[in-house]
C-alpha cells in the first residue's frame, strides 16, 4: 500500500461465532462504503423537547431544542457493504456453501447483524478521523 492514507480493499478479519461458524468483514470500510451506508440511513423517532423548550421556541423563533432528528445506518447496508466470506452451508445431506449476497445477507439473523454491527462499528470509529481533522490537530498529523 502507497500510503496511510489508502485503505487496503484487501485487508479482510475473521469474527468467529460461538459455533466455530465464521464471516470475514473488511478490516477498513473506504469513503465508497461510507458514502453507500450513508444512502441507507433510516430515521430514528424525533424527539420532542420539554415545556420549557417549547417556549423559548415560541419566544425566540429557535427550534433546535425542540424537535431533534436523529439517523442510523440500516444494518442491512452495512453489512452488505463489509461482510465478504462466511462458513455458512445450506442443510443439504452433502453442506453446499451459501452464496454472499445482498438477499442473503438481508435474511441474517437480527442477532448475528447485531453482533456483527457492533464489531464493524468497532473496526471503523466515526470520529478519530473528525478529531484529527480539526484545526488545532492537523499540523500534527
Amino acid at each position: 500500500m502507497p500510503t496511510k492514507w489508502l485503505i487496503d480493499t484487501e485487508e479482510i478479519d475473521r469474527i468467529v461465532l460461538d459455533d466455530g461458524e465464521w464471516v470475514e468483514v473488511k478490516a477498513k470500510l473506504t469513503v465508497d462504503d461510507q458514502d453507500k451506508i450513508a444512502q441507507g440511513l433510516v430515521k430514528i423517532e424525533p424527539i420532542t423537547g420539554n415545556r420549557e423548550d417549547r417556549r423559548t421556541a415560541k419566544r425566540t423563533g429557535d427550534t433546535s431544542k425542540l424537535i431533534t432528528t436523529t439517523y442510523k445506518p440500516s444494518t442491512a447496508v452495512l453489512l452488505i457493504q463489509a461482510i465478504t466470506g462466511w462458513s455458512f452451508t445450506d442443510n443439504a445431506e452433502v453442506p453446499v456453501p451459501v452464496p454472499v449476497t445482498p438477499d442473503n445477507i438481508r435474511r441474517m439473523d437480527p442477532m448475528l447483524a447485531a453482533l456483527l454491527e457492533d464489531e464493524i462499528n468497532d473496526r471503523n470509529p466515526t470520529s478519530s478521523l473528525q478529531e484529527k481533522s480539526t484545526p488545532e490537530t492537523t499540523e500534527k498529523l
